[in-house]
């Protein structure tokens, strides 16, 4: 008998995940602006991102804007049919940290966030970052998303953490808990069904 996802202590079961924004391929990113060009931008997301809600296609516009100030990056990366594909690049020899395309993924991942108003607490920085360096193959124990790293991270990009909170969300303390909780259960879950990518359930790849 297939059995579901256990529920973690307290839990409500599953819950939509507010943490996870679909990252697009280089590949992608070059259709789209490209598409843009002779198109405009209202053509472009009626083209590409139809079935996302007006607050999505709005930070998606914004994302767009971005991709075409780096379209010389974009466009070189895209020269290789392998590194098209992809959605992070990490360069050769064994990394021990991750790379700034990854870096880029999380930098896009607070901004929809944000624009969504939901704050970012360090403990879901910590939780993401080492997700990724997961997914980029950067070895146990070797990347752990030190508050030194955090620190480099958010100067870099021009980040900050420190945000005003609405009336009516979590406290903080909550938050930071139920992401531990969630991204505890997302890796033991992995483990015990041996996968290696997990999905939304409109099928776009979580990164």
């Amino acid at each position: 008998m297939t059995r579901g996802r256990k529920r973690a202590p307290g839990g409500r079961g599953r819950q939509p995940s507010s943490y996870q924004r679909e990252v697009d391929s280089y590949a992608k990113r070059l259709e789209v602006i490209t598409f843009h060009d002779t198109n405009g931008m209202p053509a472009t997301l009626d083209k590409f991102y139809d079935h996302q809600s007006a607050k999505k296609q709005e930070n998606k516009r914004k994302r767009i804007y971005e991709w075409i100030k780096d379209r010389s990056r974009i466009e070189s990366v895209c020269t290789s049919s392998t590194k098209a594909s992809m959605k992070v690049l990490r360069g050769a020899g064994t990394a021990t940290t991750i790379s700034a395309a990854g870096e880029e993924a999380i930098t896009e991942w607070i901004k929809s966030l944000r624009e969504e108003g939901v704050p970012v607490s360090r403990l879901m920085l910590e939780l993401k970052a080492k997700t990724i360096a997961e997914d980029e193959k950067v070895p146990d124990g070797i990347f752990e998303a030190s508050w030194t790293w955090q620190q480099g991270f958010l100067r870099r990009h021009k980040l900050s953490l420190r945000a005003k909170t609405r009336q009516g969300l979590k406290k903080p303390e909550a938050m930071e808990a139920d992401a531990k909780a969630y991204w505890e259960e997302v890796a033991k879950t992995k483990i015990e069904l041996g996968v290696d990518k997990i999905f939304n359930a409109d099928q776009s790849e979580n990164y």
